[in-house]
């Protein structure tokens, strides 16, 4: 029989951590070293690094050598953007997870759609949520001050990271481990699209929002996005917009649409409440959602949806040649709102560059 200890945390018979009370989850995954997936303390098991971008992912599209943009402004290289797990987690995981994620990947986007809606989706999800986590829990080891003389803090602590907000996705990205069955309700919105690729080099492109939990992930001609928090609200809301879209985008276009998710994320009026359940003598644990029957927004805030948009591009801004405005130019036009890569000044879907 599964028990539970006095924090909440549920353990099932072996001693497993089948469910994190969100106090144990902060300090012994967030504050402490233990595994992300399991607990398990270092010392007591063999631990090694786990890739945050798969390993696989690099070696397809060229990346070992190619550096991810941190937070605080500095570069890293793909092949070193590791973080800690046990030794059998991380083979679990490259079995469970990986495997089998990147021989559907790699065979394009018909094969992902088919993927997704013969049952997939949920595996999908918890792919691009692991990349997530991983990502923004790996803040805690870096430091945000590359000269130690300015301060010894990491980016999570000189950002003041609340992590308690990463609680849910952590119930989630786990649940190949812990058995966890997942309510439709308790996962987020998910959309793929076909991307042409026609702005950017390489075929690949990474970006994610901390606050609104949201990614974007572009794989050769396959674009995936996932908003984690938000029980398919984002999604809903900008199905609107998604109708306009007549073919595929272009690597600019699918940043702005990680975007406009990220920003309709923070505008849910009223937010899902995740919580989970279990019971202890049946040994069954699932993750669910209170929500209300229809989401509304509140009014948009045209400052924050042009901060996520500037937020978006600022890393690639240089390479952006709009009509011969410069790139401040084009910085000030997103923070103004007054800048879409989508729509024309007649709303109509552009398919050969940006307007203003």
């Amino acid at each position: 029989m599964w028990t539970k200890a006095p924090d909440g945390t549920v353990l099932d018979k072996d001693g497993r951590v089948v469910f994190f009370s969100c106090q144990r989850f902060v300090n012994d995954i967030c504050l402490g070293d233990c595994c992300f997936i399991c607990g398990v303390a270092p010392g007591t098991v063999e631990f090694n690094k786990e890739h945050i971008l798969p390993d696989w992912l690099l070696r397809r599209h060229g990346l070992h050598q190619k550096t991810v943009n941190l937070p605080n402004a500095t570069l890293q290289k793909y092949a070193g953007y590791r973080i800690q797990c046990c030794q059998t987690c991380n083979s679990m995981m490259g079995e469970m997870v990986e495997q089998p994620l990147g021989r559907v990947l790699g065979q394009g986007l018909d094969a992902t759609n088919d993927f997704a809606v013969n049952g997939g989706a949920l595996k999908l999800i918890v792919w691009l949520g692991l990349i997530f986590f991983k990502t923004h829990l790996n803040d805690k080891n870096m430091r945000h001050h590359l000269d130690a003389r300015k301060g010894i803090q990491s980016i999570a602590e000189e950002a003041n990271y609340d992590w308690s907000e990463l609680h849910h996705i952590h119930t989630i990205v786990r649940c190949f481990y812990s058995g966890t069955k997942v309510a439709k309700e308790a996962v987020g919105s998910f959309l793929t699209m076909p991307v042409r690729g026609d702005a950017m080099e390489g075929d690949f492109d990474f970006l994610d929002f901390k606050v609104p939990q949201t990614i974007y992930m572009r794989l050769g001609e396959t674009a995936l996005f996932a908003v984690f928090n938000d029980s398919g609200a984002a999604l809903n809301s900008f199905q609107p917009i998604l109708d306009k879209i007549t073919g595929p985008v272009s690597d600019l276009q699918a940043r702005e649409i990680a975007a406009e998710l990220a920003g309709l994320n923070l505008h849910i009026k009223d937010r899902p409440l995740f919580q989970s359940k279990w019971h202890l003598t049946e040994e069954w644990i699932r993750a669910e959602a209170e929500r209300p029957e229809l989401f509304e927004l509140v009014p948009i805030n045209g400052e924050v949806m042009g901060e996520i948009k500037a937020s978006a591009f600022s890393d690639i801004l240089p390479q952006i040649q709009l009509r011969g405005i410069a790139p401040d130019e084009v910085d000030r036009l997103m923070r103004m709102g007054r800048l879409s890569f989508l729509f024309d000044d007649d709303g109509k879907f552009i398919t050969d560059g940006p307007v203003s």
